[in-house]
Formats: structure tokens, C-alpha cells, sequence
């Protein structure tokens, strides 16, 4: 293959793969922002509804991840509480808890 050809195969691959993560935020409340293979839920969190629907957010992403065998990593998932007065809820993703992480 050319260089050429390698680009255009690349393309049509990310534009694939695209399609394939485009319902990732259906039925989700909070914001999804996806790059890539990165995702970010983000949702401001001042009640226990909230809590409760970002709990929601992440069992429908992990139902999603299951359906089409993409799991998320785990490790790699991390919760960023801002704000004084934020509850600092515990999340879980695929049945694990996810590590908090500071704001630098």
C-alpha cells in the first residue's frame, strides 16, 4: 500500500468508528464529550436528583459499552469534583468505583 492508500483507509476507519460511538449518549442526561476513544460525562451536581441521574448516566453508558463489546477501562475512568460544596458522591462504572482525582 502507498501512503496514499494507508490515509484514506485510516479515514474511512475513524469515520467508522465515528458512526459506531454516535448513540453513545443516547438516553443520558448529562453532557457527553467524545474525542477519539476518549469520553467525558459532564453534569453539575448540586442535589440528590443529580446525583442520582449521573449515577443513571453511567449504568446506560456501561449497558451501551456491554451491547457493543466496548468496554470502558476502568483505570483509566476517573471522577473530578469541583466546587466547595460538592457532595463528593461516589460513582461506579461496570461495577467498579471510580477514583477521584484533584484538580491541579
Amino acid at each position: 500500500m502507498t501512503d496514499s492508500a494507508d490515509t484514506t483507509l485510516f479515514g474511512k476507519l475513524k469515520l467508522l468508528f465515528l458512526i459506531y460511538i454516535n448513540d453513545i449518549d443516547d438516553n443520558i442526561l448529562s453532557k457527553v464529550l467524545k474525542f477519539a476513544d476518549d469520553t467525558k460525562l459532564i453534569s453539575a451536581v448540586a442535589t440528590a436528583q443529580d446525583i442520582t441521574n449521573v449515577t443513571n448516566d453511567l449504568h446506560n453508558l456501561a449497558s451501551w459499552s456491554k451491547d457493543w463489546m466496548m468496554l470502558f477501562n476502568t483505570d483509566k475512568s476517573h471522577v473530578l469534583h469541583l466546587g466547595r460544596d460538592n457532595s463528593r458522591a461516589k460513582y461506579c462504572l461496570l461495577g467498579k468505583e471510580l477514583s477521584k482525582v484533584a484538580c491541579r
